[in-house]
């Protein structure tokens, strides 16, 4: 009983964990600043009255 609420408990933990370990707002590549926060984007693109960009791609 015990190592299945030590197994339950760690397993809670790491889900926890996975979930706060978002990616983040924004990454530099080759120059250019990538927002992969989407209302963060928007908003940024309707500021400098710009076009956006969008990738859908799984985050592993």
């Amino acid at each position: 009983m015990k190592r299945l609420a030590i197994t339950t408990l760690l397993g809670l933990a790491a889900v926890v964990a996975f979930a706060l370990s978002g990616p983040p707002e924004t990454v530099q590549a080759s120059g250019v600043e990538w927002i992969t926060d989407y209302k963060a984007g928007i908003s940024k693109a309707r500021e400098e009255n710009k076009p956006i960009f969008l990738e859908f791609r799984c985050v592993p």
